[in-house]
């Protein structure tokens, strides 16, 4: 298992918030990479980081905000 230096940021990933997106440091990094932590992760580490995220170890967890679709602005060109 990676060890975790540092993990923040986290925001639910999907509007059933079974998932949550986290900036973790991992040792061996220089920088934050982005990670999408589960309670059912193939990896231990993902579980770890879910079940902190979800007790507030890195802040709270924002909520879900869904993509919106881009506007027509309704010209056209002929």
């Amino acid at each position: 298992m990676p060890n975790i230096i540092s993990a923040s940021n986290p925001v639910y990933s999907n509007a059933q918030n079974t998932a949550i997106n986290l900036d973790v440091l991992f040792e061996g990094f220089s920088e934050p990479i982005p990670f999408t932590a589960t309670p059912h992760d193939t990896e231990s580490y993902g579980i770890v980081l879910y079940n902190n995220a979800l007790t507030g170890q890195y802040g709270t967890v924002e909520a879900y905000i869904s993509p919106t679709q881009p506007t027509s602005t309704g010209t056209k060109t002929v």
